[in-house]
């Protein structure tokens, strides 16, 4: 493994980033975190053939927009006008001495201008100081596209020598011009709807970056974006581009063997991040499959990240947004310790960089350092906003999935955070945030334009949202949500704000806002708890029970509405009244255990823990005899969590009505996944009948059992018979353990959501006093609390 040569690492402190989706890394990377492309059909017509005739189109292409770099500034001009974009990014705010005597190595993509781009760049703008040294051991022409990382390597091994005290690193290449397509289209290597549905889209990009010894970087106070922990090459014997039609992939995996640290097979299957040179090509993609199996295979399972389906291949300055990429993934909280980068070129040439985030060093966000002043592309950001809009829809469905778990919510909520960056970035950069507005918003709608509202401190678009929002509860919830999204730090100033506001809407909002944080806000919350608004009183009782509260104080303020006209007022009271332990509210809390309340579920949830197992098995008994309440009978039966209680689950599974509820009793007691198992069967009916759009007559609202498998109850009980010994009757389960406070912790990291769901209000019931854990938070939260 090539390595710095003494402990003072490499660290890159800025970046500079151009692409088609934003004039500046911030606006680009959260593009690429999203998954958003900006492509477009090229202006010269192509002809696509095949056996129904022919088709005229343009090739597709990812390019700035023509108002931000005009179409006609081709060749050497249009790199200048990129790559000078990215210096300037790039070089803000480091002194001017330090930028003259800086190392600048700076590479640009071949191109039919017979100008050299970078001593045009040079006379266009002599401030940048920027010189060209002597080459190195390989000829450029070799390395292609894997220049720039070369000139990273070289750099490295320059600073670790103290030949120099700073270097920028650069690179510059545009596919988009008419030649260069042409050139591409006579190589068969443009995608293309027919012909080469495994072609490129051809993109254009710029990006430059600081690199300096990370002693260097502290003394000036300059926080690292990640450091250059190791690096490799290799040589590809069989290139893609020669007449072999087999090819090895040992260069590749000579450069990643050279740069992934030695993986430790006893600490069990690591997670190693790559960010990874794919851009359409399937011989790319078998070269990787190739080499990954060499050097990965029974030690890391790798994530994989190919950032050219949003950018499109960037020929030579690939390489910047490879890295970008990887340091923007550094930057994620929480964030992989490591990330291994690797550029090959069509040639020969293939390189590999592993990068680390400094234990120390100060948490660094591209967003935060390089937010303000971004230059945004309005198409992406239009898809920015729908891409919120729906991911904010269906994380609703999400946190309540029995087969979704913590990792698969991250992965939603890094894609939501992603746009949600996208946006504020618009908002920072002089968008209004009503651009997209439509004529008849959705609670979405109100997430989507609020939060970058809270985040940029934007008082004219807040009190414009509040009064859209009327009193609406679904528009005033979304809009606490977005509260909720931020940071606490930066929610707090407008919680307070809203606190003080005469409009107990406004009110309602803070209290869901600091529900979300688990933050108590003390007397206001008292004080909210005999408003007369309805929305607002049921609000704060809930939210004494999601925080915990107790004491003889607590109780004064919830017992007396336990009579309240609202329904609503009135159950979250005898809820919060339970989680507080007020023996006089379990009466009131039972008596939304009915087949119409629309708080059936979570009374049941909460009184059948709560009970004695003796009195919640007369509870359970009584339910099993109605059909109208055998359904909640079946959810009782898991709750209780007796194995004495299994056999009668069995039976419920032969009937299609109940047969669902009883199964995810059954995994609920036992901890059995049924689909992993293979213990379900083919769904009774066919998917959209009515019975399971609308439930049958014991279910009048929405059917709980979306998404549930559907049990094999001849399967279930062959494994019951042979597992039944392992659990003792009488003895509350969950998830196939006796109920205590460690198995619960680990199925709040590990288990699916419903499950996790579980899990919560076991430990706060078991926890007198603690807040009840949000398994709906944002998961980077989530996975701080439980780490």
């Amino acid at each position: 493994m090539n390595s710095p040569a003494t402990s003072d690492r490499v660290a890159i402190t800025a970046m500079g980033l151009v692409t088609s989706l934003g004039l500046d890394a911030a606006s680009s990377l959260a593009a690429i975190r999203s998954g958003l492309a900006n492509f477009s059909e090229h202006e010269t017509v192509l002809v696509e053939c095949d056996q129904y005739g022919t088709e005229l189109c343009g090739a597709t292409i990812a390019r700035l927009p023509h108002n931000i770099c005009p179409r006609d500034l081709q060749g050497a001009d249009r790199s200048i006008a990129l790559l000078s974009r990215a210096i300037t990014e790039c070089t803000e705010g480091i002194p001017n001495h330090l930028r003259q005597r800086a190392l600048w190595l700076v590479s640009a993509g071949s191109s039919p201008d017979p100008r050299a781009p970078v001593p045009l760049l040079l006379a266009a703008h002599p401030e940048i100081s920027v010189h060209i040294p002597q080459k190195k051991n390989e000829p450029d022409s070799q390395l292609g596209r894997c220049l720039f990382f070369e000139d990273l390597i070289q750099a490295a091994e320059a600073l670790q020598k103290r030949a120099v005290e700073l270097a920028f690193i650069g690179c510059v290449d545009s596919l988009c011009g008419t030649e260069i397509l042409e050139l591409l289209l006579e190589e068969d290597r443009l995608k293309s709807r027919m012909d080469n549905p495994e072609g490129i889209v051809a993109g254009e990009a710029a990006g430059v970056f600081a690199l300096e010894l990370a002693s260097s970087a502290a003394r000036r106070g300059a926080a690292p974006l990640g450091f250059i922990d190791s690096w490799g090459g290799g040589i590809e014997p069989c290139p893609w581009n020669s007449s072999k039609s087999e090819f090895s992939a040992v260069g590749l995996s000579e450069a990643l063997n050279k740069t992934v640290p030695p993986i430790d097979s006893n600490g069990g299957r690591q997670l190693i991040h790559v960010v990874a040179d794919l851009n359409g090509n399937g011989k790319r993609s078998q070269e990787w499959a190739l080499a990954a199996s060499r050097v990965f295979v029974g030690k890391a399972e790798t994530e994989l990240l190919h950032p050219a389906d949003c950018t499109g291949d960037c020929g030579m300055a690939m390489g910047a947004v490879l890295l970008a990429t990887a340091l923007d993934l550094l930057s994620e909280t929480p964030s992989p310790t490591r990330v291994v980068v690797y550029c090959s070129d069509e040639g020969s040439a293939r390189r590999a960089l592993s990068l680390q985030r400094g234990h120390g060093c100060q948490e660094t966000s591209t967003d935060a350092k390089k937010g303000k002043g971004a230059v945004t592309v309005p198409a992406v950001i239009s898809q920015h906003g729908e891409e919120v809009v729906f991911l904010w829809n269906s994380r609703s469905e999400i946190v309540t999935a029995p087969d979704r778990s913590l990792a698969d919510l991250s992965r939603h909520d890094r894609r939501l955070a992603a746009n949600l960056a996208g946006l504020t970035l618009a908002k920072e950069s002089g968008g209004d945030g009503w651009e997209h507005w439509p004529a008849f918003p959705e609670a979405s709608d109100y997430f989507a334009v609020a939060y970058p509202a809270f985040k940029t401190a934007d008082q004219e678009s807040i009190e414009a949202l509040l009064e859209k929002a009327a009193e609406d509860a679904g528009f005033l919830k979304a809009i606490a949500s977005a509260l909720g999204w931020l940071p606490f730090t930066k929610a707090k100033p407008h919680i307070d704000f809203l606190f003080r506001s005469d409009s107990p809407l406004h009110r309602y909002i803070t209290v869901s806002a600091c529900a979300f944080h688990r933050h108590d806000p003390g007397h206001l919350l008292n004080h909210a708890a005999y408003d007369a608004c309805p929305l607002l009183v049921a609000r704060t009782m809930r939210s004494m029970g999601e925080l915990g509260r107790r004491g003889r104080l607590n109780l004064v303020h919830l017992s007396h509405s336990y009579q309240a006209d609202d329904h609503e007022v009135r159950f979250w009271a005898a809820w919060a009244g339970v989680m507080a332990g007020d023996p006089d509210a379990m009466s009131v809390l039972t008596k939304f255990i009915t087949p119409e309340s629309e708080f059936r579920h979570r009374a049941l949830a909460l009184a059948l823990r709560h009970m004695e197992q003796s009195k919640a098995h007369r509870w359970w008994d009584v339910l099993a005899r109605y059909q109208s309440t055998r359904r909640l009978a079946a959810d009782a039966a898991g709750i209780i969590g007796d194995p004495m209680l299994v056999p009668w689950l069995l039976e419920q599974m032969a009937a299609p009505t109940y047969a669902r509820g009883a199964g995810a009793a059954f995994s609920l007691i036992t901890g059995v996944d049924l689909a992993n198992l293979k213990l379900d069967t083919a769904p009774a009916k066919p998917c959209g009948s009515p019975s399971e759009t609308a439930g049958d007559a014991s279910e009048p609202t929405q059917a709980p059992d979306r998404g549930l498998p559907w049990p094999d109850g001849k399967k279930v009980a062959a494994w019951w018979n042979e597992n039944r010994k392992n659990f003792r009757p009488g003895v509350r389960h969950r998830l196939g353990q006796p109920l205590s406070k460690l198995h619960l912790q680990q199925v709040l990291k590990n288990g699916n959501q419903s499950a996790r769901t579980a899990a919560a209000l076991d430990l706060a019931l078991m926890n007198p006093g603690q807040p009840l854990f949000d398994v709906e938070a944002p998961a980077g939260r989530q996975v701080a609390l439980l780490s």
